[in-house]
């Protein structure tokens, strides 16, 4: 496994990360508007820690072929009660795979 941009233990990293920001978000989710609003500000902060993060490993989240999955993914941790499905675990961990399985490619 090629792994030059992103290591093994990175990519493990963020994928933890992004269950735990998720799980998080799932409990705010049940506190009605404060939870919400909570919610709101755990997925602006997550937006910007995994684009530093991603940024920092040259994988930028704007470019044409991941920039609709990361804005899709901000959308819909916008949506009170959509936010409750762990869509950052699922935006990151594709992006940590598709990166390991061709990261000279993009």
């Amino acid at each position: 496994m090629n792994t030059s941009r992103i290591s093994l233990a990175t990519g493990g990293l963020m994928i933890a990360c992004a269950i735990v920001i998720d799980s998080f978000q799932f409990l705010l989710d049940l506190i009605p508007f404060v939870g919400w609003a909570l919610a709101w500000f755990v997925s602006i902060v997550a937006a910007l820690v995994f684009g530093i993060w991603l940024s920092h490993h040259d994988v930028s989240m704007m470019h044409h072929k991941r920039a609709l999955r990361f804005l899709g993914t901000m959308l819909g941790e916008f949506i009170p009660v959509v936010n409750a499905i762990p869509l950052w675990t699922g935006s990151i961990t594709y992006t940590v795979i598709q990166e390991w399985r061709s990261p000279d490619e993009i």
